[in-house]
């Protein structure tokens, strides 16, 4: 069954109340040839609904085996590996899946100590 551009309008309208922000990556190599990535806010933002709680829960519907800390879903289309800022705190996309109605997308917090 197709959902009707109408219908997802009425979810974003209702639901995708949250706004975050698409952080630009930048990556250098320091003297020690180790890969630095640098971020800096970006002019792009999504919409969604964030979910920072009942995680496990999520991880068993969609067959998620790494630990996750944010869970969200949208209209917009975001890439795998994408950082996205929310509420003060950065998280790497770690899982991306298209729905007919939405996009759900899930991370880990990142921080510029993390693992690339």
């Amino acid at each position: 069954m197709r959902i009707t551009d109408s219908f997802t309008k009425a979810i974003e309208d209702t639901f995708y109340d949250k706004e975050l922000t698409l952080m630009v990556q930048t990556e250098s190599v320091n003297d020690f040839g180790e890969t630095i990535i640098s971020i800096t806010p970006g002019t792009t933002t999504i919409t969604g609904n964030v979910r920072q709680s009942n995680l496990q829960e999520v991880r068993e519907d969609y067959g998620i085996h790494e630990e996750i800390d944010i869970a969200i879903t949208t209209n917009d289309d975001v890439e795998l590996g994408s950082i996205l800022s929310y509420n003060g705190q950065n998280y790497r996309m770690t899982s991306v899946r298209e729905f007919d109605s939405h996009n759900l997308l899930v991370g880990s917090e990142w921080s510029s100590n993390s693992l690339t």
